[in-house]
């Protein structure tokens, strides 16, 4: 996201993300995660939360959970 306007466009697109605080399941490569969605890091990837760490989620498939 740097080469796109940096971090005022990361603050954009997280506010409008719908996902951003809601308890997700993430379908990896290597497994599963559950977690909550934190946020977008700095290039963009999704942040979960899950037992009180940070996993930075680049590929997956992410579904809200109820």
């Amino acid at each position: 996201l740097p080469a796109l306007g940096g971090e005022r466009l990361r603050e954009a697109v997280a506010a409008r993300l719908v996902t951003i605080g809601r308890d997700v399941r993430v379908q990896l490569p290597e497994g599963e995660l559950l977690g909550r969605a934190v946020g977008l890091g700095p290039t963009g990837e999704l942040q979960v939360e899950q037992e009180g760490q940070i996993v930075d989620v680049r590929v997956g498939d992410v579904v809200h959970v109820r």
